[in-house]
C-alpha cells in the first residue's frame, strides 16, 4: 500500500530530482538503466542520500553518485570480467 503516487514521466530531470529531495527520500533505486525514461540525470544530481542502480545490462552507466548496484550472478560476473564493476567486501 502506498500513501502517495506521482506520475513523474512528464517532469523534467531537474524537477524530478527536486521532487525526490522535497519528499525526503532516503534511498533512490533507478530501474531503467540505459533504457528510455531513465532518471540517471537525477542520480547524477544526487537526488537522494543513497542511490542504487538495478542493473539490467552488463556495462557501466557512466553516471556519478551510484552507491550500490543490484544485479544477478551472471551479470555481475560479466561486469567483473570486463572491468565495469569492482568488488570491495
Amino acid at each position: 500500500k502506498f500513501d502517495e503516487f506521482y506520475e513523474t514521466w512528464p517532469i523534467n530531470h531537474g524537477g524530478f530530482a527536486e521532487l525526490v529531495r522535497s519528499h525526503g527520500v532516503d534511498i533512490f533505486i533507478e530501474t531503467n538503466g540505459l533504457s528510455h525514461g531513465n532518471r540517471l540525470p537525477a542520480m547524477a544530481a544526487r537526488c537522494a542520500p543513497v542511490q542504487v542502480s538495478y542493473v539490467n545490462h552488463a556495462g557501466t552507466l557512466a553516471v556519478p553518485n551510484v552507491d550500490f548496484v543490484i544485479t544477478d550472478a551472471c551479470t555481475a560476473e560479466s561486469m567483473l570480467l570486463h572491468g565495469t564493476l569492482s568488488y570491495s567486501g
